[in-house]
């Protein structure tokens, strides 16, 4: 899995590179059109024109209205948070075996030791851990499916139930 966690983090890597080159500003679609929205609220820069065909004005795009409701809803802001949601979530990865609570001893829920505490079998560190941490790698599997056509992903990593 490591393997998985570090192509997965040069497709967030990557997609976060392209967004912040992007122009930063809210996208609004404006019914065929996606504008960049200025602090003043006002459009400043066209970012691409759906409701035109050959220069000419069309009465009725479909297609281009919802090219332009999806690239607008799709702006640089909304990838920049995805990428950060999906990074937390890449980081709440346990591989096995490894300790959720490094450098911290094992204790039950009054802190005492579990090995002198015949009433409490486990520890409450681990309990804690296993509330934010993935046991699994099924997760990260569904994250990386999404990429599944960019170069380097491999068939073995699709999710399986």
């Amino acid at each position: 899995m490591d393997d998985l966690v570090r192509w997965l983090t040069a497709c967030l890597d990557e997609d976060e590179r392209i967004a912040r080159a992007a122009t930063p500003s809210p996208w609004v679609d404006q019914g065929g059109y996606v504008t960049d929205v200025g602090p003043d609220g006002l459009p400043r820069v066209q970012v691409t024109d759906y409701g035109t065909q050959d220069g000419e004005p069309e009465e009725d795009n479909p297609r281009g209205r919802a090219d332009s409701a999806h690239i607008a809803r799709h702006g640089p802001a909304r990838v920049l948070r995805e990428t950060d949601a999906k990074r937390a979530i890449v980081d709440a990865y346990l591989p096995p075996g490894e300790d959720p609570h490094p450098g911290e001893p094992c204790i039950n829920h009054e802190g005492q030791d579990p090995a002198e505490y015949s009433g409490h079998d486990g520890c409450w560190r681990h309990l804690e851990a296993s509330k934010r941490l993935l046991h699994h790698d099924y997760v990260l599997r569904l994250l990386a499916s999404v990429y599944a056509d960019r170069d380097g992903y491999r068939d073995e990593w699709a999710p399986t139930r």
